[in-house]
């Protein structure tokens, strides 16, 4: 969050900020993060990690305490390879 006082203290939101993906439409923003996502849940890496409806296109993870901090930075290098994969299949 940009704004301090609406930062979580517990949730870690991600924003993509390559231009090629600031450029798409919102819906095709979400159709991106979809297949991210999509990637990532078929094969058991993370689930349910697309920002709610409602809120802007961006990735959510959990931050809070009964998270293994290990456990996000085996994460990133799969953010890096779903978003590769996507952008190719895009």
């Amino acid at each position: 969050a940009i704004a301090p006082q609406t930062r979580s203290t517990s949730t870690i939101v991600l924003k993509l900020t390559d231009p090629k993906i600031l450029a798409l439409s919102e819906e095709d923003h979400r159709a991106f993060l979809a297949k991210m996502t999509g990637l990532l849940a078929e094969r058991c890496i993370a689930y349910d990690i697309t920002n709610h409806g409602g809120a802007p296109p961006y990735l959510r993870l959990w931050g809070g305490p009964t998270l293994d901090s290990k456990d996000l930075e085996n994460l990133l290098p799969w953010l890096d390879w779903a978003y590769e994969v996507s952008f190719r299949k895009s």
